[in-house]
């Protein structure tokens, strides 16, 4: 499990993060939303060791990113926003297998394979990255992270260059590393994707504002469709305890409503 403990991190005397706590659980995928500056990707660099907290403490299962930066490192795997901040090879392969190639791993040839042909793109592999669209840059950078083979995997507005058939194939992805007992971190402002998640934090001014969003809140976002839908039923006054994300778990919890006599 990922656990943030009372987080804080402040940049050139401006607080960035303010006492955030949150845990990302194996086999779990959890939606961050929020509007643009409130620290989303800050927060997933901490998630990854590539920043550590001015107070408080990220711990990856069990061990602190202030004790070993690099245990984090191999178990978290980020993904950028901008894919050109993590590309290191020009040949699409070379940059897949970079990551593996750095850790000594034995099945470097089968890693990137598995990685290219989960995202759809095994027809790229002998391709210069340079002459590939923003979405294509995009489906590369993931696939390095999924080489990698990591417990957890963080990824900053992975849909923001993709079309609906990349999006398809990313969400695949999501799903398969969920049921591999990954725990997933998706940072993203497109309501469509977060219908996967098993719970939406808001993060508003550094400060998570819901733990679980089903309820309209202040933080300039739009929930997804299912939210929206049992937000209506509670206004209504038709409460449940635990709101489902999820057609199959909607259609569960609707199923055990008793009507009222």
């Amino acid at each position: 499990m990922i656990e943030l403990r009372h987080v804080s991190l402040s940049y050139a005397g401006t607080e960035v993060l303010k006492d955030v706590s949150l845990e990302i659980r194996p086999g779990e995928i959890v939606a961050l939303m929020g509007p643009n500056a409130s620290g989303k990707s800050t927060l997933a660099r901490i998630l990854d060791g590539l920043l550590i907290p001015g107070s408080g403490e990220c711990v990856v299962d069990g061990v602190s990113t202030k004790d070993d930066p690099l245990n984090a490192r191999l178990q978290v795997g980020l993904v950028f926003q901008d894919p050109d901040d993590q590309v290191v090879s020009r040949r699409v392969s070379d940059d897949v297998a970079f990551g593996p190639l750095n850790i000594g791993a034995p099945d470097v040839e089968a890693r990137v394979a598995d990685a290219l042909k989960t995202l759809g793109i095994e027809h790229l592999a002998d391709r210069d990255i340079q002459t590939l669209s923003g979405g294509q840059k995009q489906l590369v950078a993931i696939a390095g992270v999924l080489a990698m083979r990591p417990a957890y995997i963080v990824l900053d507005e992975p849909t923001a260059m993709l079309d609906q058939d990349g999006t398809g194939l990313i969400m695949q992805a999501v799903a398969a590393a969920k049921s591999a007992g990954k725990g997933v971190l998706l940072i993203t402002h497109d309501p469509d994707i977060m219908g996967a998640a098993d719970r939406i934090l808001v993060l508003k001014d550094g400060r998570i504002a819901s733990y679980n969003a089903i309820a309209p809140t202040d933080a300039d976002i739009e929930l997804p469709g299912l939210a929206r839908f049992w937000n209506r039923l509670g206004e209504r006054g038709i409460k449940v305890d635990r709101p489902q994300l999820t057609v199959d778990g909607t259609v569960e919890v609707l199923c055990q409503l008793k009507p009222k006599a």
